[in-house]
């Protein structure tokens, strides 16, 4: 389906959604992102109320010689969201979610945040795949891939992806699936916002009831003992199982020891998200540290609904905090890769940040490596250095961490990076890098759909011709 486009207006944007210029009481608020190391101040905010006005605002936008960029939940971490001197693109007010429980099929604005998805889609016992932070943008999350609590069961978000209206640089609507503008739906799908403003997704829905939980907090010393379990078990795993390990420092949790709050601990989370309550898995495993002599510093077990799952680092990785990440692909858990994760995991500068090694696998892997532009399928191992930080703490000192962390894990790594989880600094070769064996065929895409380049504030993948 392709919608005519609209004209551009003139002489201001002409949309039926609200304008936002310096000076508007609203500027400071609608300018800030979650990312508080960004202070970028546009030129114009346009809070757009559907992709027609996307048009109208894009159009005059490209008319009057503005750059662009889009603002879906605010949440990249590099700040892409946001830009000196240009128009932002907000979809904050195309928010909606509309649940067929029957056909368990959801349409969703561009601007939902995923606790909007899963409210909605939970009320009737459904759920779609996405990240494990609830104020996190719907359209940044899906179109990067979407790592979340659910991947190894249910895939990557994009993977439960069925259709996404797509406003494109030209200013036509278009709806793109498997069998419209097909090659437009595939590079959607990992690709990042390069391609147009997606203003409506359809996902796929899935059953999904409370999800058990056993939250384990091991000493850093007991940590090589726990890494090690989870490389041995986590490949050959049920789909239904999900082991990820967090350095960071013990929060203030209620299951948490009160003396123990702020020293340095790896949070390694068991859950189980399908049938019955997994309880033989996931005891099975803390029996087997506890035979190797570890066991937690402190747990807590039980049900937990899926919303609540969702919305567990809602506040470590709240608002109003500086952010500087890094990430890559472990090219495996050796011995060695443990060693460098414990001892840097034991000096970690804020209370807030995190080193961060999640288990990949199950259904993501099964999935065709061709069948979407997310490269990563058979990787493991993602791992994200997450310096995050107050205002009143030290950036230096949080900077370093991150970038001496990074270097450490370097000799590790293998190619490529998950883009959703930063590159806060990532350069066009790190870019290229990160998207692999797809590169070529993106380009390929960008250049229908975006030869001038105008969606360029983001992991951007160039049009061919364009720094050749």
């Amino acid at each position: 389906m392709t919608r005519a486009p609209a004209a551009p207006t003139t002489p201001g944007p002409g949309i039926a959604g609200v304008v936002i210029t310096p000076g508007h009481p609203d500027y400071d608020t609608s300018r800030t992102i979650w990312n508080r190391m960004i202070d970028r101040r546009p030129s114009h905010i346009l809070r757009c109320v559907d992709a027609e006005d996307v048009c109208r605002g894009l159009g005059w936008a490209r008319a009057t010689g503005r750059e662009v960029t889009v603002r879906g939940g605010g949440h990249s971490i590099p700040g892409h969201s946001v830009i000196d001197d240009g128009v932002v693109i907000d979809l904050s007010d195309i928010n909606g979610v509309f649940v067929d429980p029957v056909a368990r099929i959801a349409r969703v604005g561009g601007g939902c945040l995923l606790g909007d998805l899963d409210r909605a889609t939970q009320a009737h016992g459904l759920m779609t795949p996405a990240g494990a932070i609830s104020h996190t943008g719907v359209g940044g999350l899906t179109l990067g891939g979407g790592l979340g609590w659910t991947m190894r069961r249910f895939g990557l978000t994009i993977d439960n992806l069925l259709a996404a209206e797509v406003v494109t640089a030209a200013g036509e609507v278009l709806r793109a699936s498997a069998t419209e503008h097909p090659d437009l739906f595939w590079a959607l799908r990992g690709g990042g916002g390069n391609f147009g403003v997606v203003t409506e997704f359809e996902f796929a829905l899935h059953e999904l009831g409370p999800v058990h939980l056993a939250a384990n907090a091991f000493e850093v010393h007991d940590a090589p003992v726990v890494l090690r379990a989870m490389r041995d078990r986590m490949p050959t795993a049920p789909d239904e199982l999900v082991w990820s390990a967090f350095f960071r420092r013990l929060p203030d949790w209620p299951w948490a020891p009160r003396a123990r709050v702020g020293e340095p601990v790896l949070l390694a989370p068991l859950a189980w998200v399908g049938d019955g309550d997994g309880r033989d898995h996931i005891d099975g495993i803390l029996a087997d540290l506890a035979r190797l002599g570890v066991r937690p510093l402190a747990t807590g077990h039980g049900p937990i609904p899926y919303v609540e799952l969702q919305q567990l680092n809602d506040e470590l990785n709240g608002h109003g905090h500086r952010n500087y990440h890094k990430s890559a692909f472990l090219r495996d858990l050796t011995d060695d890769t443990i060693d460098v994760l414990c001892a840097r995991g034991g000096v970690i500068a804020s209370a807030n940040s995190q080193l961060e090694v999640l288990s990949m696998g199950g259904a993501i892997s099964r999935t065709a490596p061709d069948a979407t532009a997310f490269p990563h399928r058979t990787e493991l191992w993602p791992v994200n250095v997450c310096g995050i930080w107050r205002p009143d703490e030290d950036d230096a000192t949080n900077v370093a961490w991150v970038k001496d962390t990074f270097a450490a894990l370097r000799p590790h790594l293998g190619p490529g990076s998950y883009h959703n989880f930063g590159g806060s600094d990532a350069d066009e070769a790190e870019t290229k890098d990160g998207f692999g064996r797809t590169w070529t065929r993106l380009r390929e895409v960008k250049t229908r759909y975006d030869p001038d380049n105008v969606f360029r504030h983001c992991a951007n993948i160039p049009p061919l011709g364009e720094g050749d």
